[in-house]
């Protein structure tokens, strides 16, 4: 910890004495406030992903383009159908996820919940601590948001209708697939239609180890049109399905003996959501968006292992529904610039597990939930100051059918949040923020089988968890002259993190586990990362640091990474053929013995250093509007290593191939 906290006084002490001339950063980021905020002027730790920083290195799932940010990242991600986020060495359920702002609440144990094509994505924002007074139950690690692609991504300026295409594929596991999309716009209505195809084998672990029932299928369907009637008001509505199907085992997270079966499993997401937002430019108090959507996840598994239970067909339903209102007024009082959010949330969970002749209480038993909450927040600035304080009251109810009893709860929290900008490059950020999740459904009533003598106990009685986040960080970016128009952005942050009565699965005895309120827990750590963009040359480095603490039982806490590193070195050319962009990627890693003890399902994991390398084309023919061909390796030298956040090792060398064309 030492020397982390020495590296970061470093990146202080280059930032402070940093006063060359400065650029702004392209991106904007809306998850953190709920309005738009340049990423250097975001009040939190923070990152957005998009154009090459999202396709340079042909990600096949959101996990393996997170993977690259520090801190971030997911778990049991080698089936790349059951990812499941990790922030901050807290798991998949202290992370909210939205697609395009709705809540994707899907939490199955097991089963994974990022159901999308990377090629629908936009941007990618990820952000650190305490987000639940915007953002709802859940936040306490973070927040991911996902924008999708809409049809300008595939139009040109003037273009009414477009049409592209992609064919891709990959050498481990022979994956193949290919996706066409249909863009077209009018002076009020723009509409993309997207479809994509995949297939892949069994996926090859290191030194060409292969991972048996790891075979996948899957299709993308997804539909997004906006009508703007006005230049004040506009109404966007999109349609998706996510379906993959493929080989695996009950328990797809673990290898034997705790795999369970081998099962045909599919899983489809569907969702529909409708989006109004009304900012007419005469009248800064108004600036409304209102969001009503659906989303259901269905998961059926059929045994095909031999043995009493071939044939057995398990069915995992879970339904989510919500609405989302807000408001920003803008206004100038007592001397500052005022921008207040006020809004409102209600929304109902329903989770239904069939297996014929009983309800799967063990892993998921009927159950549902609902909650309401409002919410407020007031953005202060004046020349060099922002001050954001806010606010949120939130009440569930959770119902179960297995111990016939119900869960509720009102909850309030609270966020300040400050910024200080020394020079037009450099800006100082602090917050103080709470967080809330209530407890999963699945974490309240399951209780049952496990698999062979292991048994879980259902316990209706849980706390929700809390937490509080301090936070201190600075973000810099300046060009520096050596190579055009470059960029260095410097960024950094620590954190401590007070949890209270934090959700874990518990040892009772050799055989029975059961979730249970930790009273007293902490993480605290650190993040930096530096990047460079210049005409010719480009790179970036990041560092995330964890460290977790069960305060009452004096132990690690589950799921925390180790020291990690990532870095890219790359280079920008110009040749008669086309644009050449070329690079090597590298993640390293330190040794994680810090886990639970007498713990039966978490072992440590050794360090480990694996490289990748991409390569990207784009002709200068004029026989398409934009070409590009791209090619890819992960894990180059076919390491065989194992993140401490999963069961299974990783995949071993991957050489991916796509050509991307649009008309």
């Amino acid at each position: 910890m030492k020397n982390t906290l020495l590296l970061t006084a470093l990146l202080s002490s280059t930032i402070l004495t940093t006063h060359a001339q400065t650029t702004t950063l392209p991106e904007v980021l809306t998850t953190a406030t709920r309005t738009e905020r340049g990423l250097l002027d975001a009040l939190s730790s923070a990152d957005v992903l998009r154009g090459t920083s999202l396709t340079q290195s042909q990600p096949q799932s959101l996990g393996q383009a997170l993977q690259t940010l520090p801190n971030a990242g997911v778990q049991v991600g080698t089936r790349k159908s059951v990812e499941q986020l990790n922030i901050r060495g807290l798991d998949d359920r202290r992370v909210v996820l939205k697609v395009d702002g709705q809540r994707r609440n899907f939490r199955g144990e097991y089963k994974g919940r990022t159901f999308l094509s990377p090629s629908l994505l936009k941007q990618v924002e990820v952000v650190r601590g305490a987000g639940s007074v915007l953002q709802g139950s859940g936040a306490l690690a973070g927040v991911v948001n996902i924008v999708t692609k809409d049809a300008a991504d595939y139009l040109a300026a003037g273009q009414k209708v477009g049409y592209a295409t992609e064919a891709f594929g990959g050498t481990n596991g022979g994956s193949l697939g290919a996706n066409v999309a249909v863009a077209g716009r009018t002076n009020t209505l723009d509409l993309l239609a997207f479809q994509e195809l995949s297939s892949m084998g069994n996926v090859r672990l290191g030194r060409d180890v292969e991972l048996p029932q790891s075979n996948l299928n899957t299709r993308q369907s997804f539909v997004k049109g906006t009508y703007t009637p006005t230049d004040a008001t506009a109404i966007q509505v999109a349609l998706a399905n996510s379906y993959d199907r493929g080989d695996s085992t009950s328990n797809p997270v673990r290898k034997a003996p705790f795999a369970g079966l081998n099962t045909d499993r599919r899983a489809d997401q569907n969702d529909a959501r409708v989006k109004i937002t009304h900012s007419p430019s005469g009248n800064p108090l108004v600036d409304v968006a209102a969001q009503a959507y659906f989303g259901q996840t269905m998961i059926t598994e059929v045994v095909t292992q031999n043995g009493a239970s071939k044939g057995r067909r398990d069915k995992t339903r879970y339904t989510n529904k919500g609405l989302d209102l807000q408001n920003t007024s803008r206004f100038t009082a007592v001397g500052l610039n005022h921008a207040v959010t006020l809004g409102a949330e209600y929304g109902t969970d329903d989770q239904r597990g069939v297996r014929p002749g009983t309800n799967r209480k063990e892993l998921f038993p009927n159950a549902d939930s609902t909650n309401w909450a409002v919410f407020a927040q007031n953005e202060m600035t004046q020349e060099k100051w922002d001050l954001a304080p806010g606010v949120r009251y939130e009440h569930y109810e959770l119902k179960g059918d297995t111990l016939n009893r119900s869960n509720q709860k009102g909850q309030a929290t609270a966020k300040l949040a400050a910024g200080y900008r020394l020079s037009d490059a450099t800006r100082l950020f602090a917050s103080l923020g709470q967080g809330f999740r209530a407890p999963l459904l699945t974490e309240a009533f399951s209780g049952g089988t496990l698999g062979g003598p292991l048994t879980l106990i259902p316990n209706a009685n849980l706390k929700p968890e809390k937490s509080l986040t301090a936070e201190v960080g600075a973000n810099h970016v300046r060009t520096l002259g050596w190579d055009g128009d470059d960029q260095l952005v410097l960024r950094g942050a620590l954190f401590h993190t007070m949890l209270k009565d934090l959700i874990e699965r518990q040892s009772i005895n050799a055989t029975q586990f059961q979730f249970r309120n930790v009273p007293k827990a902490e993480t605290y750590g650190t993040e930096l990362s530096a990047a460079y963009t210049g005409q010719t040359w480009f790179g970036n480095a990041a560092v995330g640091y964890t460290r977790g603490e069960n305060k009452t039982a004096n132990q690690p806490l589950l799921d925390v990474p180790p020291l990690k590193l990532n870095t890219t070195l790359g280079r920008t050319a110009e040749h008669q053929v086309g644009t050449w962009r070329t690079g090597w990627t590298m993640e390293a890693a330190t040794n994680q013995t810090r886990v639970p003890r007498n713990d039966l399902l978490v072992s440590a994991s050794k360090g480990y250093v694996v490289h990748g390398l991409f390569t990207e084309l784009k002709p200068k023919q004029r026989m398409f509007r934009e070409m590009t061909i791209g090619l890819a390796a992960d894990n180059v030298f076919d390491k065989r290593y194992r993140r401490v956040t999963s069961f299974l090792d990783e995949t071993g060398l991957d050489v991916r191939a796509k050509l991307s064309i649009k008309f």
